[in-house]
């Protein structure tokens, strides 16, 4: 009962709805699939719920996502449990919600209550994630690179037990939302790279398992 114009197909671990090309369809689910395998090897142990298969929604024009996520799918209520997607549009955000959609399947406790910087290190590192068949590699992006460089000549980068422990965060007196100064904020790039960096090359030794264990 999908709308005129619209079709869907499934992969290995996707329902894809789609009134995009087909051809472009095909390699993001492609991607996502590649994504999945990733998340499935680097995080299988954080829980012990079963990540079912999961919709991906694409939509051929921004207006037609616009009025969906306005709409439809907020009185679903469905949160991360979909990815919507527009074509041709930046994968910046189809890595992020994969990895969140995976992560709400996985372990909901969890990804309800990460710790902030995990959570924006891990949106950071999956930022960055590029697929060939079903092999992913991260590329990263210069400007971050030059903002963390910075961060280290000028001495504003947290120390690594500030950063883990949240004590460069602060609360507003009588809320419980926490909120990052100015120069906190700048530094949640740091967040990225220790997440990038235990998940990468810090992945060996000692350090292996790590941010999984953690």
């Amino acid at each position: 009962a999908l709308p005129k114009g619209w079709d869907h197909f499934r992969s290995d671990h996707y329902l894809v709805l789609s009134n995009a090309s087909r051809k472009y369809a095909n390699e993001l689910v492609r991607h996502a699939e590649a994504l999945r395998g990733y998340l499935d090897e680097t995080f299988g142990s954080l829980g012990l719920d079963y990540v079912p298969p999961a919709i991906i929604r694409v939509f051929a024009t921004r207006p037609e996502y616009e009025a969906y996520s306005q709409g439809t799918q907020r009185y679903l209520g469905t949160g991360s449990r979909q990815v919507l997607v527009v074509e041709d549009e930046s994968l910046q955000n189809v890595n992020w919600d994969i990895t969140w959609q995976w992560l709400d399947f996985k372990n909901g406790e969890l990804y309800g209550s990460m710790p902030a910087w995990i959570r924006t290190g891990l949106t950071h590192h999956m930022s960055y994630a590029r697929t060939a068949g079903k092999s992913v590699k991260f590329a990263f992006d210069e400007w971050d690179q030059a903002t963390l460089q910075t961060l280290l000549k000028n001495n504003e980068a947290v120390p690594l037990k500030d950063l883990i422990s949240g004590a460069h965060e602060r609360k507003f007196e009588g809320q419980d939302t926490v909120v990052f100064d100015e120069k906190a904020f700048r530094q949640m790039n740091q967040a990225g790279s220790v997440v990038t960096y235990l998940l990468t090359a810090g992945n060996k030794g000692k350090t292996k398992g790590a941010l999984a264990a953690y």
